[in-house]
């Protein structure tokens, strides 16, 4: 006797076995689609293509575990009368429990997936939802071929994702470990683990990807990193990015990669002649997007064999300035916003604006911001308040920005000193 278990419809669920007046589990080694084929022939369904859930994919059963060594070709009409070397199994654990489909696999919902704590949802920290919550995956052994099934369940298609280290605090809870997928999943519940659960994870050992391809993007050779050539890094080699094929969607996209804001279009220039300092050339690369695109490295970029025109872009910034101080690395910060200077509110100015404030003047990182009077009092506008930046804009327009600032005087001006 058999019975399916803990699943969402009739057609799937944990497989049980009734023998010896008990019902036990079947551990997921070794089962196989032939005995997949078997269980769904028991239950009444006519399918050979019943899909394989592993890792206590319902969840863990109780008692005993039958079947040691079993492998079935599909043929039989009862587990019976397959090969197998013993009724109990001391091999497994209920983490190892299989479970199957019997229906439509495609009718099968995927386990909800997330990234968080990146620059957008191509990148992060992984979050499985399992249970009613959300949880991490302990990166023990998690490599290019986990991050490969968990970009494509989120609809990236890179086959060349990176593994990064994860800078979120998360949640607490851990629901996977020891994950250990082929690449060719299309769940991340397909793949070798050692099963849903409750799992002890270092705080720094959460697995975080990136779903894009392993590419870095440049500005080079103007006036500073807003403007000059687009050149972009693969391996371990600088290549021009080709003006043929470049288009304003494109251009949006690499300012979105290196920070700047995407709220107003960036200017297409001609390369090579405008900027004669960049020291890249020969065969370059096109790099074609839609726009939508978060980061560069989910657009599809190919190679050019021949020379081409470098493509040059000018990215769209805030001008800034730091006034009243007795150095140039110090002062009040003051924006140019419709043909005036004004000062930013000291309301809600964290550390990461000020990183990118000195990252715009040139100057290395932060030492040091006021919200008081150290480099004077002005009666000029306040433009800004409660700037959100994560820090690694190139420039404040990539930041979020409230324009309207309610009651800021210029007693709680934001002043800054940079390192030089």
């Amino acid at each position: 006797m058999v019975r399916l278990v803990g699943g969402t419809k009739d057609a799937n669920g944990r497989i049980e076995i009734f023998h010896n007046g008990h019902w036990g589990t079947i551990c997921d080694n070794n089962f196989d689609r032939g005995a997949a084929t078997v269980v769904c022939k028991m239950l009444g369904y006519n399918n050979s293509d019943a899909m394989l859930l592993p890792n206590s994919y319902y969840g863990q059963g109780h008692g005993n575990i039958f079947f040691s060594d079993l492998h079935c070709d599909g043929t039989e009409t009862d587990l019976e009368n397959c090969q197998y070397t013993s009724w109990d199994n001391s091999k497994c654990n209920h983490a190892d429990d299989i479970s199957i489909d019997c229906g439509k696999s495609e009718c099968l919902l995927a386990t909800p997936v997330r990234l968080l704590g990146g620059r957008g949802p191509f990148e992060g920290t992984i979050e499985v939802y399992h249970s009613g919550a959300w949880g991490e995956v302990c990166d023990t052994n998690f490599d290019e071929k986990d991050a490969e099934v968990v970009c494509r369940m989120l609809g990236y298609t890179s086959k060349s994702p990176r593994v990064k280290q994860s800078t979120t605090s998360g949640t607490g809870l851990v629901w996977m470990d020891k994950l250990a997928c082929s690449g060719d999943e299309t769940d991340i519940a397909l793949c070798k683990s050692d099963g849903f659960g409750p799992k002890l994870c270092a705080r720094n050992r959460k697995a975080a990807i990136y779903c894009g391809q392993d590419i870095q993007v440049q500005i080079d050779g103007g006036k500073g990193s807003y403007e000059g050539n687009i050149e972009i890094l693969q391996g371990s080699t600088w290549y021009p990015v080709c003006k043929e094929g470049f288009t304003m969607n494109s251009a949006m996209v690499v300012c979105r990669t290196l920070g700047f804001s995407d709220r107003t279009d960036p200017e297409l220039l001609d390369g090579q002649v405008a900027y004669l300092f960049s020291n890249v050339s020969g065969p370059g690369k096109q790099i074609i997007c839609s726009g939508s695109e978060g980061d560069a490295g989910l657009c599809r970029i190919t190679t050019k064999e021949a020379n081409c025109t470098n493509q040059a872009i000018r990215c769209p910034r805030i001008a800034v300035r730091l006034v009243n101080g007795t150095q140039p690395n110090e002062g009040r910060v003051e924006v140019l916003h419709d043909g005036k200077w004004g000062n930013i509110c000291g309301r809600g100015f964290q550390q990461p604006d000020a990183r990118v404030v000195c990252k715009m003047l040139g100057l290395q990182k932060e030492e040091q911001f006021f919200v008081n009077e150290e480099f004077g009092t002005t009666k000029g506008p306040v433009f800004l308040e409660n700037m959100s930046c994560t820090g690694n804009e190139n420039d404040i327009s990539g930041c979020l920005l409230n324009w309207k600032p309610a009651n800021c005087s210029g007693q709680n001006s934001v002043g800054l000193r940079c390192s030089k």
